[in-house]
């Protein structure tokens, strides 16, 4: 079991800030990167349960609540997924945003 020094899920919002700035000195950390830090175990608890209860779901003998909680769960699994891509893609995108604003 991982102590409390190990945890590899809680980077603090300063590293992150830190590691940001590195690449994008004029701008602030956008949010999507704090919150992506910040609430990893959650994401990691979603990316398992999503797929577990869809294969619940098929062995549910009530076909309009499982139709229910299929879409549900593509809801969650649509949001987490944009969330990702924005936390992932957003400090690309200020240092392309950057360095097309410094050649000119």
């Amino acid at each position: 079991m991982l102590g409390r020094e190990d945890s590899y899920y809680e980077a603090p919002p300063v590293s992150v800030n830190m590691a940001v700035r590195t690449f994008i000195p004029t701008q602030q950390v956008p949010l999507s990167i704090v919150f992506r830090f910040k609430f990893c175990p959650v994401l990691a608890v979603f990316s398992v349960l999503v797929p577990l209860v869809a294969i619940g779901t098929v062995f549910s003998r009530r076909v309009i609540t499982s139709l229910y909680i299929l879409c549900a769960l593509g809801f969650i699994a649509v949001a987490e997924s944009i969330l990702l891509y924005l936390a992932l893609f957003s400090p690309l995108l200020s240092i392309i945003q950057q360095m097309g604003s410094g050649a000119g």
